[in-house]
């Protein structure tokens, strides 16, 4: 008969998870863990563009003043000049401090961080994964058609606290977070 029940399907991913008997991770976990470790890696203060600002300006200060100081302008066309030369000085001054600013961080060892970023890929790192966290990935992708997604960190070319979650349609949870052999939060599996 049309009618006949046959049976409960799963409409949603938290449905599914559960026919399979796993308990994701709260989302809400993933994205304070996120903000955390965004927090946590910062971007250097060598790369804010208000240093620069702060720098070329002081910089650009310096030659001005002393040219003005040594000869006081009697005309404006020598204002013109010392206006010229000061800011043609302030330049070559300026590419200087930053050719030496970026020279004493590659001698000393002193590294210029980037600001760490989130990336996603569906190539997840099977083996990176610690054991347990394998074992649910490995029953969920069994047994789901949502696509498995692999997330990291990235700064400066470093991995920082990847995480993996499963997404189907527009839904998505999180089936764990850990930080090299460290699990930090996991999917429970019953």
């Amino acid at each position: 008969m049309p009618f006949d029940a046959r049976g409960y399907e799963a409409h949603t991913l938290a449905d599914h998870l559960a026919t399979i008997g796993i308990t994701p991770v709260p989302m809400a976990v993933l994205e304070a863990h996120k903000a955390a470790q965004v927090q946590k890696y910062p971007q250097s203060r060598l790369l804010d563009r208000k240093l620069y600002l702060l720098m070329g300006g002081i910089i650009a200060l310096v030659p001005i003043t002393a040219d003005l100081l040594i000869r006081p302008p009697t005309t404006w066309l020598d204002v013109g000049v010392l206006v010229f030369f000061g800011l043609l000085t302030t330049c070559i001054c300026a590419a200087l401090a930053m050719v030496v600013t970026f020279f004493a961080c590659e001698c000393f060892g002193i590294k210029v961080l980037e600001k760490a970023q989130w990336l996603e890929s569906t190539e997840w790192r099977f083996k990176a994964m610690p054991q347990p966290i394998r074992d649910i990935v490995r029953r969920t992708n069994d047994a789901l058609s949502g696509t498995i997604v692999y997330g990291e960190l990235i700064q400066n070319e470093a991995l920082l606290d990847p995480y993996i979650v499963v997404r189907m349609r527009t839904e998505q949870a999180c089936l764990g977070i850990w930080d090299g052999d460290q699990i930090i939060a996991i999917a429970e599996m019953h």
